[in-house]
C-alpha cells in the first residue's frame, strides 16, 4: 500500500508541476503577447477570435488550477499517508 500511496502523491506533483509548465505560463504569456499586438491580425474579427479563445482557455485553466490547488484534494495529495 505504500507504494500506490507514494506513486499517487508522485502523480499529483507532476500533475501540479505540469500544470504550471504546459497550461497556465503559456497561456498567460500568449495572451499578454496577443493583447499587447492587436496589429499583427489581418482583421478585428480575427484578433476578437484570438482573445476569446484566450479568455475561454485562461477561464478553464483558471477552474482546473482551482481543483488542483485548492481545498481538499491538494491537501490529501501533500499528506503522506500514515502506514
Amino acid at each position: 500500500m505504500a507504494a500506490a500511496s507514494s506513486w499517487r502523491r508522485t502523480v499529483a506533483q507532476a500533475e501540479r508541476a505540469s500544470l504550471v509548465v504546459f497550461r497556465l505560463a503559456p497561456h498567460a504569456a500568449l495572451t499578454a503577447a496577443v493583447v499587447a499586438q492587436p496589429g499583427g491580425f489581418a482583421t478585428r474579427v480575427r484578433y476578437g477570435m484570438a482573445c476569446g479563445g484566450l479568455l475561454y482557455m485562461n477561464f478553464a485553466n483558471v477552474l482546473k488550477a482551482r481543483r488542483t490547488f485548492g481545498g481538499a484534494a491538494a491537501a490529501a495529495a501533500a499528506k503522506p499517508k500514515a502506514q
